[in-house]
């Protein structure tokens, strides 16, 4: 059984994505999602 590769990804093309998302989410007109994380205390 071969293992399925997934399309070349554009590293680019997904900068630039998320560069113009946080341009508009400065000026107001987009929403950016937000994820918060509980810390743990490493032991």
């Amino acid at each position: 059984m071969k293992a399925t590769r997934s399309p070349k990804r554009s590293l680019f093309a997904e900068l630039r994505e998320g560069m113009t998302a946080l341009a508009q989410a400065r000026k107001g007109k987009r929403k950016l999602r937000a994820h918060t994380v509980k810390r743990r205390i490493a032991i």
